[in-house]
Formats: C-alpha cells, sequence, structure tokens
C-alpha cells in the first residue's frame, strides 16, 4: 500500500513537470552504492556490481554535485535544467519534481532517513520533502560551501553569507523544531570557517586562517569538532600549501572522524584518507591517489569513494574510485561520465562537504 502511494505521488508530480528528466520503465531493484552519467542516461550500479539505467536526461546537470545517491542507496537526487528532481531507484517508478532551481549552482545533502532533502542554491537554503516539494529555509547561505544534517535528522548547519556581500560568513547551526539559529563559529577578519561536515562525533569543520584580508590563499588550516554537548576542541592544524594539509571529511565506519590529506609537491598534488586519533594524529588509509581528485566520503561497508576529474584540451571525464581502507591497494575505478557535464555520485553516510578545498 506504501509502495504503490508513494508511486502515485510521484507520478503526479512528474507527470505536472517539464521533461527535463523522464523516469525508465525499469523494475524495482537492490539499492545503489554509486550512480553516474553515460551521455543522456542516469545509471546506478549496486553492491554486487549490476548496473542499470533508472532515468535519461533532456537537460544537463549543471552543477558538480547535481547528482546524489541517498547513504542507503534507494533514493537519487538529480539536478536537471532547473529543477530538483527524485528517483525512486530502490522501489521503482518515476521521479518526481520537487522544485524549480534557485540559481547556477545547486547541490544536494539527503537527511539520514533519506525522507527529506536540503536543496542548496546560490539565493536560499530550502528544505525538501523527497516526494513533494520544497519550502525556503534560510536565504543567506553561501551556496558553494553546501550544508549538513546532524546524525538524528533534527538540525542543520551551514555557511552563511556576510551580511548583504557574496563573502562567506560565520558557520550557522539551525535548530529545525525551533527554527533557531546559532552561530557556532564567527568569520573575523582573518579566519574563515570552511564547509561543516556532521559526523556521530559531532559537527567537525575546516578554519582557514589569514594573514590579512588580501592573501591569495590561506595560510593555516585547522581542523575542529563541536561535541553533542557543545564544547569545542582542536583535532589538528597544519599549514596551507606547504607539504601536507589535512581536512575533516566526514566519518569512517566506526564513528571515527575521517581526514582528507592533501600534499602537495611542486604542481603535483596526492591525495589520501584516513582517520584522526584521539590525540589529534590523521593516521592514513589505503594507498594515494594522484592528481586532482576528492574524497566523497565512507560506503556503510567501510570503502572509500574518490572523484576524480581530468580534462587533457580533447575530452573531459569524471571517475568515481572505490577504495578498501584496509588494504594498501590502488583505489578501483569503479564508474567514468564522459564529457563536461559528466556527474558521478556514492551512496556515503556523511558527504564530503570540503572536497573542494
Amino acid at each position: 500500500m506504501l509502495a504503490s502511494a508513494t508511486a502515485a505521488t510521484a507520478a503526479t508530480a512528474a507527470t505536472a513537470a517539464p521533461a527535463e528528466l523522464t523516469a525508465t520503465t525499469a523494475a524495482p531493484g537492490a539499492p545503489a552504492v554509486a550512480a553516474y552519467t553515460e551521455g543522456r542516461r542516469v545509471r546506478v550500479i549496486d553492491a554486487a556490481g549490476a548496473r542499470r539505467t533508472v532515468a535519461r536526461l533532456r537537460a544537463p546537470i549543471a552543477s558538480r554535485d547535481g547528482l546524489t545517491l541517498s547513504r542507503d542507496g534507494r533514493r537519487l537526487a538529480v539536478v536537471a535544467g532547473a529543477h530538483l528532481w527524485t528517483v525512486p531507484v530502490a522501489d521503482g517508478g518515476p521521479a518526481a519534481r520537487l522544485g524549480g532551481g534557485s540559481g547556477y549552482y545547486e547541490l544536494v545533502r539527503w537527511a539520514p532517513d533519506g525522507r527529506r532533502l536540503l536543496f542548496v542554491g546560490d539565493r536560499d537554503l530550502r528544505l525538501c520533502d523527497a516526494l513533494t516539494r520544497c519550502r525556503p529555509l534560510r536565504q543567506d547561505n553561501a551556496d558553494e560551501f553546501g550544508a549538513t544534517w546532524s546524525p538524528d535528522g533534527t538540525a542543520v548547519a551551514y555557511v552563511r553569507r556576510r551580511g548583504t556581500t557574496e563573502e562567506p560568513g560565520d558557520l550557522v547551526m539551525i535548530d529545525l523544531a525551533s527554527d533557531r539559529s546559532t552561530v557556532i563559529e564567527r568569520r573575523t577578519r582573518t579566519t574563515l570557517p570552511y564547509p561543516p561536515t556532521w559526523t556521530r562525533a559531532g559537527l567537525a569543520w575546516t578554519s582557514a586562517t589569514f594573514r590579512s584580508l588580501d592573501d591569495g590563499g590561506p595560510q593555516t588550516l585547522t581542523a575542529r569538532l563541536r561535541a553533542p554537548d557543545g564544547t569545542v576542541r582542536t583535532l589538528a592544524t597544519g599549514l596551507a600549501g606547504r607539504d601536507t594539509s589535512t581536512i575533516v571529511a566526514g566519518e569512517a565506519a566506526d564513528g571515527a572522524v575521517a581526514t582528507m590529506t592533501v600534499r602537495l609537491t611542486g604542481r603535483r598534488q596526492t591525495l589520501r584518507a584516513g582517520v584522526l586519533t584521539a590525540d589529534g594524529t590523521a593516521v592514513p588509509q589505503g594507498s594515494t591517489l594522484r592528481g586532482q581528485a576528492s574524497v566523497l566520503g565512507r560506503l556503510a561497508d567501510g570503502r572509500i569513494a574518490y572523484e576524480r576529474a581530468s580534462d587533457d584540451g580533447r575530452r573531459a571525464r569524471t571517475t568515481l574510485y572505490l577504495a578498501d581502507p584496509a588494504t594498501d591497494r590502488a583505489p578501483v575505478p569503479v564508474a567514468v561520465a564522459r564529457g563536461a557535464g559528466g556527474r558521478v555520485s556514492a551512496a556515503v553516510a556523511y558527504p564530503n562537504d570540503a572536497a573542494a578545498f
């Protein structure tokens, strides 16, 4: 009965919407661990490695995070054209259109229950039901800094714009029951909080410290954690652009804070995932990935998902890699999205909103 009602609701939303994205008639299938675009097709991969098409695009996915799997892999969010759609990957049925976008850059963050989403646009932050509609939550978000859900789904955190300017400002937490905002860290003339990632250990983020407002880049990166009791502690500190920088990147399977360690040697960048010990030491896990890459997060089985984009001037492609942190084997490529608009996604519990930093 519930599945029928869900399909009916989605069908109504999809029928009334412009056909920027269309669901296929494929039967329900297993939850997905990864998703990617293949031309105009949207494809998913399940835990057994089986692939299938779940939707077709009639408008490109413009934003980097416009393709996003829920953490249980049962639903897929797609920002196609100017609208946000959700596709019932596991239950089957047509896609539902939840509403129009607020600007060029949009990304999606799924709630832990897979029933709600945060839709981040360049003019507002929206709270969406996965099947029906979205409503404005805030209109001051710095869109490129994302947003993150608390593990129990009762609160969200984001970096807001600074006054009437486009500059990012304070790190803010919103209690969804009361709609009350609390400033977790304020931006100063020399300090800027980077995108937050909420884990079971608490709200984690990285702050960049500049010598002055005119600096070309941050001098120091400091990873911080706000525990559920409200106490804040420093996890790790490093120099940006010199040797190694450690950035908070979500959560490991055992609840430890996961990191993204970036090492720069001349013009060469290498990336390695890891975890933080109690004393703030970053312990590497798995092998190194070279080039312009990002840690997307970790799957429920503990594997690490990486994304690497490449463009040699003749062709562009985005590759999704999975790596087992218990081994030193190189990350395994599992999907390639070709073209400048190619997108990949993984069903990670705590997406790395700091991926671009």
